[in-house]
Parts: C-alpha cells; structure tokens; sequence
C-alpha cells in the first residue's frame, strides 16, 4: 500500500516549484493540481521548496494490491455507480434521516440509520448496487442483488422497500440495503483527524487512509455492518463488510461496488501503514500553512 497526494498550490508556490528542473518534469505545475506518491523525492521537494509560501491543500489517497485487499478479512464498501434525487426526493429522504432516532454508539459519537428511501427516477439492472446521491452512504439493490446476497446465507442482510416518489409505492424490484448489525469503534490514529465541527458531546472524524480495528472487535461482526461513526457525514455511517460478501460479489458478477482494506491492528501492514502516515504528517508540518 502507498499514499498518493493530490496537491493544489496557490501561485506564489507554483512559481518556486517552476525553478526546480526536477518538478518541472515531474509534475504538470500548470494543471490545477497534481499527484505524486507521498514517499517520492518529487514531492519531499514540492514540500520543502514551498515552506515559506501560501499553504499547500493536499488531498491524500490510498494505492493497494489486489494481494492486499485479499488478505483482509473485512472490507469497506465505496460506491461506483450513483443514482440521482430530484429536490423533492431529497426533501423526503433526509426527512426520514432527521426522524429516525439517534443510536449512540461511544461517548461522543452518535449515528442514524436512514430506513426508507424515496427516488422518482430508477433504472437499475439486476446485477447492479447503486449509491443514493452524493450525500447519504446508503445503497439501492437491484432484484438480482438481493436474491443473490439471500442465496449465499450472508447474515446480517435485511431489506427496506424503496418507495417511487411519483406513486409512493413501493417499486419491488428494487430494495435499500439494511443492516442492523454496528460495529464497534474503530481505532483513532495516525491516518484520523478531528474535524473542527465536533463539539464536546458530538465529535466528527475524518478518516484518511482506512479503517482500523482491534481485532477482537471484529470477532462478532456480521457479514453486513454499519460503523459506530459517522464517517459519510449528516449522522451516517459506512459500510464495513466480511470478505465473503466481496467474494459473493464477484462470484455473482454483481456491479456498483469496489471494496477497500479494512486493517486489524495485529495485522503485518498496520506498522508500516501507521508509519507512512506519520512521515506525511511530518513533512506537510514543514509549513503551518499546509493543511488536508
């Protein structure tokens, strides 16, 4: 695994990363921003040129192999395919999120869990998952999916009807994925930061690289989880789920997932993991200026 950082420099840095040779071949410094491997010399360089220059806005990814991802026994799911709310379906979806009770899941951090969704516009293959806009972490199933993930016997998989927002009635076809089934907290560290909207009852993480858990945490886990925290923002949280359910996935040809590494801190990547993302919190403190 490695990071990569996507880097937006304001002028007075682009014009000291100019004079460099090295970058101006490295990097395409009239782009609007541009990417390097976060252990790379390119970017130690990017770094150390601009100390004294407006803040660097770094935006930092995870690369893994296929290898890797094959060795968890937990996965995150991130979505591929998105389908779309008109206004009014949106009114009514977070709706239904601001009604749903609060499920405190640690001493400061709470979730929700939407039950409900209501789209007027729906066009799903039976093979296809498809995230619900751009703002809620939650998944439309076509019939296929659905009948697939029953097949397999993976626990932890419920269904809700989605509702057509023309008729109001259920399509059928279709259904949201549910779970009721949350993890346990995942592990704060070297790749989590705090966001300045956490208040002392109610704190907001940003979680950089991938989830991380102790692995008794995991022990229980069902095949479909939710996480104690809301990492996808307005009180909802992410999926985490058993490496079968990935396998049931390609097994089946479904689309509109991709999966990423969930990590146990015994596991063998978690130290070089931790590792690299102390050396990147090391270089961008060159500048006070920098921030994610």
């Amino acid at each position: 695994m490695r990071i990569t950082v996507r880097v937006l420099a304001q002028p007075d840095a682009v014009r000291l990363l100019e004079r460099d040779p090295m970058l101006r071949s490295a990097c395409d410094l009239g782009a609007i921003a541009f990417s390097l491997p976060a252990d790379s010399e390119a970017f130690a360089r990017v770094v150390r040129l601009t100390r004294d220059a407006s803040g660097l806005w770094l935006t930092p990814g995870m690369d893994f192999t296929a290898s890797e991802l094959a060795e968890c026994n937990f996965v995150q799911v991130a979505c591929t395919r998105t389908v779309r709310e008109t206004d009014k379906d949106y009114a009514r979806n977070k709706a239904v999120l601001d009604r749903s009770p609060e499920v405190v899941t640690g001493p400061d951090t709470r979730i929700r869990l939407l039950e409900g969704i209501t789209l007027s516009r729906l066009a799903l293959k039976p093979n296809e998952v498809a995230h619900l806009d751009e703002w809620a972490e939650e998944y439309v199933l076509g019939q296929g999916v659905t009948q697939s993930f029953r097949d397999d016997g993976l626990d932890g998989f419920e269904t809700r009807p989605v509702l057509d927002g023309r008729t109001g009635d259920p399509y059928g076809i279709y259904h949201q994925l549910y779970t009721r089934s949350i993890l346990p907290p995942a592990l704060l560290d070297a790749s989590t930061f705090e966001l300045p909207i956490s208040t002392p009852t109610d704190r907001s993480y940003r979680q950089m690289g991938f989830l991380t858990y102790e692995p008794r945490a995991l022990a229980e886990a069902a095949h479909f989880n939710r996480t104690a925290e809301p990492w996808a923002g307005t009180a909802i949280p992410s999926w985490v789920v058993r490496r079968g359910v990935a396998e049931s996935f390609r097994r089946h040809k479904l689309k509109g997932w991709r999966f990423k590494p969930v990590l146990e801190a015994n596991g063998p990547a978690y130290a070089d993991y931790l590792e690299q993302w102390r050396r990147l919190y090391g270089l961008m403190s060159a500048n006070p200026r920098n921030f994610f």
